[in-house]
């Protein structure tokens, strides 16, 4: 399967998740690994791994394992894995306006509901339709620090959802690289300014209790895994020394 990736975020513990667009179908796809495991900081282009925004990637023989929400995992062996090419950004936005969806809220279905904190958005475990939905930004969509130097989206509804965009991080994939977010900040000012295209790639977390927010049910939580600028989606992970893409 030839998967471009659209998706690449930061999780706990130096490890990243990754999703796209298979190519042959159209569909999102999220590949997995084995027993649970999880894909390493090492996996990142900036660590010399395959895995960059906007890269075509070839993930070997897939065995799809679909557990609602997670309909578009599929099992892939890490060996297996190799990048092909990089995606010129003209074709990258196609692929983006084809996959985005008027309101990934309606796509995850009903079991989508606003916490009871009053700014996060969650499904019971192993409830949802979807767990991967791309959609057009309005010009309330804003980018945040937290009080906690916690990566921020917010809108004027009040939702408030984490951001996992591993762009914004650095080497580290723990600590927001605030440079890049002065930036990104920035872009987004001028391009809603400009009536430019924002696209939000939406994903839920695997189910998980987060008892800090006051309520220590298991959840999927909506979080945001990358933005997408019309006018900047050459925008990828640090660079690597010269002659490595």
């Amino acid at each position: 399967m030839e998967m471009l990736i659209t998706d690449l975020t930061r999780m706990q513990n130096q490890h990243i998740c990754v999703a796209g667009i298979d190519l042959g179908s159209g569909k999102r796809v999220r590949p997995v690994l084995a027993g649970g495991a999880q894909f390493s900081l090492d996996m990142a282009r900036h660590h010399g791994g395959p895995f960059d925004i906007r890269r075509v990637v070839d993930l070997g023989e897939t065995k799809p394992v679909p557990s609602p929400p997670e309909i578009e995992d599929v099992e892939v062996s890490p060996s297996a894995i190799r990048r092909i090419r990089l995606m010129p950004p003209p074709d990258f936005l196609t692929h983006l306006s084809s996959a985005a969806i008027p309101n990934a809220q309606t796509a995850i279905g009903p079991a989508l509901k606003r916490h009871l904190n009053g700014t996060s958005m969650v499904c019971p475990e192993g409830q949802g339709e979807c767990s991967l939905a791309i959609q057009l930004a309005n010009k309330e969509f804003q980018v945040t620090v937290d009080g906690f130097g916690r990566l921020r989206a917010a809108w004027a509804n009040g939702i408030n959802l984490s951001i996992t965009d591993l762009r914004l991080y650095e080497a580290d994939g723990a600590t927001p690289d605030q440079d890049e977010i002065t930036a990104l900040q920035k872009r987004l000012a001028a391009h809603f300014s400009q009536s430019r295209a924002v696209y939000i790639a939406f994903g839920l977390t695997r189910p998980v209790s987060l008892p800090r927010t006051g309520d220590a049910t298991v959840y999927h939580w909506l979080q945001v895994n990358s933005i997408h600028l019309e006018d900047n989606l050459s925008w990828r992970l640090p660079k690597l020394p010269e002659g490595v893409s």
